[in-house]
């Protein structure tokens, strides 16, 4: 080995987030004759934000957390179900319902996802943009005589965090410029000692073994 550096040292990928997102009903109170199902959806993207004019296509995570603070002031019995057809969590597809329930409205909690063998696939459609799409429907479950009132809402905070031991990343690798001082000590030196002429090294190979890989575009 001549030298060695990690790919951590030019590709960083910050933290992301946090994003809010705000359910609500109407600008009116909501009032049900008979029990039935009250549903609030929403489908929206998560922006991934990177530096240097990088751009995401993929990532394979290792470790990381996707982080969702959820507040709601609904007093009915219910859930949110929250569901991401770009994130997949040992080969499943995200999808999860929380439930959430208080008379007085005032419900607060943080969920902590792990990001371990997860893998994310943004949609680039957008020129400058790295966007993972993400759904919310909120549930409320409401009796004969209930009302909503005007304005309710459910707010989720999300973000994706730790994400720095990452498998693989493909995209574009950005504007950055990546230098790195190598010292080549070779055994062959040694043996040279002592004879005159120039010394020259033909088709040199330089094998580099990455802790992380990075997909670059050829072409």
């Amino acid at each position: 080995t001549i030298d060695a550096f990690s790919v951590e040292d030019f590709v960083d990928i910050p933290d992301q987030g946090a994003q809010l997102y705000h359910l609500s009903s109407p600008p009116a109170d909501l009032i049900f004759p008979t029990m039935q199902t009250y549903i609030l959806e929403e489908e929206e993207s998560f922006e991934i934000e990177l530096e240097h004019n990088m751009r995401l296509d993929s990532l394979l995570t290792n470790t990381g957390m996707l982080v969702m603070e959820i507040s709601s002031n609904f007093s009915a019995i219910g859930a949110i179900r929250i569901n991401s057809p770009a994130l997949t969590i040992d080969n499943e597809v995200f999808d999860t319902i929380i439930q959430f329930s208080r008379p007085s409205g005032d419900y607060y909690r943080e969920h902590n996802i792990p990001l371990t063998n997860a893998k994310i696939v943004v949609d680039n459609s957008i020129p400058d943009s790295s966007r993972m799409a993400v759904n919310f429907t909120v549930i409320q479950v409401v009796q004969a005589g209930d009302t909503i009132k005007a304005n309710s809402f459910t707010n989720i905070d999300f973000s994706i965090r730790d994400l720095e031991d990452f498998e693989s990343a493909f995209g574009y690798a950005g504007d950055t410029t990546f230098s790195h001082d190598t010292v080549i000590a070779l055994d062959i030196v040694e043996s040279l000692e002592g004879l005159s002429g120039e010394f020259a090294a033909t088709n040199p190979r330089i094998s580099i073994n990455y802790a992380h890989s990075l997909g670059l575009p050829v072409g």
